[in-house]
């Protein structure tokens, strides 16, 4: 089944997806990932740390390989703390 991918990152989301502090979420429907990405967009600051991203930008941030959800969050197989 296709998700759909919000990207978050606590320094911001005018980083690299390369660079540290991301961390990706998926949703099953666009109005899932919509809905969390606008409840999540900002911090107090008012710095937008939530943003739509694609597959290809998931997969720049997790890196190549089966990814699995931890606690809500995507992570990649190979840093499965359960493993």
């Amino acid at each position: 089944m296709k998700k759909y991918y919000a990207g978050y990152n606590l320094y911001g989301t005018n980083v690299s997806y390369k660079s540290m502090g991301w961390a990706v979420k998926a949703f099953d429907t666009v109005k899932e990932r919509d809905s969390w990405v606008r409840k999540h967009w900002c911090n107090e600051n008012g710095n937008n740390i939530a943003e739509n991203i694609t597959y290809k930008d998931a997969r720049d941030i997790l890196g190549a390989g089966n990814w699995v959800e931890y606690e809500g969050w995507m992570i990649n197989e190979k840093y499965d703390p359960r493993n």
